[in-house]
């Protein structure tokens, strides 16, 4: 676990801010790497959710956060040898890195079957046959419908163009777990899937839908 020093450098915010975010990449199930899969080896295997809708893998690596914007990303402006660094830049950083974790989420997948059912063993019956929740590493496209509902964490003490201390610092930090866990663990977003019977013929179609 990182400490805060002081003087502190860019480089030991950013690992302490990973102390806190730690969990929020971890336990992923579903990503690019391993879809929601209904029937999965019967042959007649469905992806719930495509891996165009995802993010990344559905890995658990504490050193490799999604779209990493790390070192020199620091509100596009990093501090040089003997600038401070003010609290609004940490500020707009931390919040940053905060709304990129906002693609690990908590959701339910469900995939619906339209129609009569089918044949061959593949969809005999229609209705939901599809119905799991877990966490998986999806695309800002396919959560942007439910992102006006993120409260962003509260500024706190770390005012506009202020030098901030390290107290002010772990308070704002621990106020981004709070709200990423708020929004993308402790509520579920569903993605439901549509499609045709296994005896499709030619004026069939899948259609998607997410809410």
């Amino acid at each position: 676990m990182a400490a805060l020093t002081d003087p502190v450098n860019e480089r030991n915010i950013i690992s302490r801010f990973q102390d806190y975010m730690y969990s929020n990449w971890q336990g992923v199930t579903w990503g690019t790497n391993n879809l929601p899969t209904y029937a999965p080896g019967t042959g007649y295997e469905h992806a719930v959710i495509p891996a165009g809708a995802m993010g990344g893998n559905n890995y658990d690596n504490p050193n490799s956060p999604p779209n990493d914007p790390f070192i020199g990303k620091m509100d596009g402006n990093p501090a040089g040898v003997g600038d401070q660094i003010i609290a609004e830049r940490i500020h707009n950083y931390l919040n940053y890195f905060t709304t990129l974790h906002l693609k690990i989420r908590s959701v339910r997948v469900r995939l619906y079957v339209n129609g009569t059912g089918g044949n061959n063993g593949s969809k005999p019956a229609p209705g939901f046959v599809f119905d799991e929740t877990a966490v998986a590493y999806l695309s800002f496209s396919t959560v942007q419908p439910g992102l006006n509902d993120y409260l962003a964490p509260a500024r706190g003490a770390v005012d506009t163009n202020l030098e901030i201390s390290t107290y002010s610092m772990e308070n704002f930090m621990e106020r981004c777990r709070t709200a990423y866990q708020n929004y993308a663990r402790n509520q579920t977003f569903l993605y439901e899937d549509t499609v045709c019977h296994a005896s499709c013929h030619s004026s069939c179609h899948e259609s998607r839908g997410r809410r």
